[in-house]
């Protein structure tokens, strides 16, 4: 509360640098993510283009939260994928 609100810090984060999407301790575990990750986006955005054409059956990737709880969006079971 004493500082300046017009005091600027005298260190900057790098620009441009690498923005992490998530971490994990083995290259295993994130490679495992990273294919987890890319096939639920492909499939979300697949689904929220056809609920925003006025498609409201259409079935949302499990682990979708927003579209669940705010409009009541229809959820695909969860995939079981052996944890590599």
């Amino acid at each position: 509360m004493a500082r300046s609100f017009a005091k600027r810090t005298a260190s900057y984060e790098e620009k441009r640098g690498m923005i992490p999407r998530f971490a994990a301790h083995t290259q295993a575990a994130w490679l495992h993510m990273l294919r987890t990750l890319r096939p639920f986006r492909k499939a979300y955005r697949a689904a929220l283009d056809a609920w925003r054409n006025g498609v409201r059956d259409v079935a949302f990737p499990y682990g979708t939260w927003w579209m669940r709880v705010h409009h009541r969006a229809p959820i695909r079971p969860p995939l079981l994928h052996a944890v590599a």
